[in-house]
């Protein structure tokens, strides 16, 4: 049985959804912040976000919420313009874009992360990120 709860993607209704809550700094995003960490053989599926800027963010090009694959998939970017001081992104609310790992498995044994693309930000202090994501592990 699928369904989806308000807010959420789609998953699977024995599927325990979780979260993972946390504010990153500006230092972190720049570096690139690991949100949840890869586990051998478990697939992550992201199901919902909630990303938040504290103050304005300047000079780099985006901020992803993405996978840590070699070659990331994205869930989300949000780019400069719109990574302002409070804007909320959330599914359905602010403008942004989903990218194609969002309501679907990720690459196999890898975590999620959240990011930035093109030089260091500045002037922002840091962003609220909640991601909501479901689990599944090879072979069960």
């Amino acid at each position: 049985m699928s369904r989806k709860i308000p807010g959420l993607g789609q998953h699977n209704a024995n599927e325990l959804v979780q979260a993972v809550v946390t504010t990153a700094t500006l230092a972190q995003i720049n570096a690139g912040l690991t949100l949840v960490p890869a586990e051998a053989s478990v697939t992550l599926k992201p199901v919902g976000y909630l990303v938040i800027p504290n103050g304005s963010f300047a000079a780099l090009t985006d901020i992803r919420l993405s996978d840590t694959a070699d070659t990331p998939v994205d869930i989300l970017t949000i780019a400069q313009a719109q990574a302002g001081d409070g804007v909320v992104h959330t599914v359905g609310v602010g403008t942004h874009t989903r990218g194609a790992g969002f309501a679907v498995d990720l690459t196999e044994g890898k975590g999620i992360q959240i990011r930035k693309t093109g030089s260091a930000g500045t002037t922002a202090t840091d962003a609220l990120v909640i991601v909501w994501f479901t689990k599944s592990v090879a072979g069960q």
